[in-house]
């Protein structure tokens, strides 16, 4: 019922500016998530949409509380990684790397291990890739 909410909202009924729309479209997703706190689908779901209408600063905000929400959900944990990587600011690869790290200690899976063996290739170079390895 929430969700089609927010699908109401995000098609501007109300005809008013853009810059005002985000802003309701933003309330409407916070009070989803006063009861959907748990739901990473929802949190996804905000970050696409403020993602497809260059709100990054907004989208980084819901992305960064969603890790907090639910450190466990690999979903998150990807896409926050992905994205401070894709941001290309001297910080981003050690947020990156602490993000992989974090998914580790709270949700080790092969998975996440193999995610973060690729981006500390990548991003990291070779050495990096073979001491993330030899753990």
């Amino acid at each position: 019922r929430r969700v089609h909410g927010i699908e109401w909202v995000r098609g501007n009924p109300y005809r008013v500016s853009d810059n005002a729309s985000l802003r309701r479209v933003e309330y409407a997703y916070n009070q989803a998530l006063q009861r959907l706190y748990h739901c990473a689908d929802i949190w996804y779901d905000a970050f696409a949409f403020f993602m497809s209408v260059n709100a990054v600063h907004v989208a980084e905000g819901f992305l960064q509380r969603a890790c907090v929400a639910i450190p466990s959900s690999h979903m998150l944990g990807f896409t926050y990684a992905d994205f401070t990587e894709e941001q290309g600011t001297p910080a981003s690869p050690a947020i990156a790397r602490h993000t992989y790290e974090s998914l580790l200690a709270v949700a080790p899976a092969p998975l996440v291990f193999v995610q973060y063996l690729k981006f500390a290739h990548r991003a990291l170079g070779i050495e990096a890739a073979r001491a993330v390895f030899a753990r």
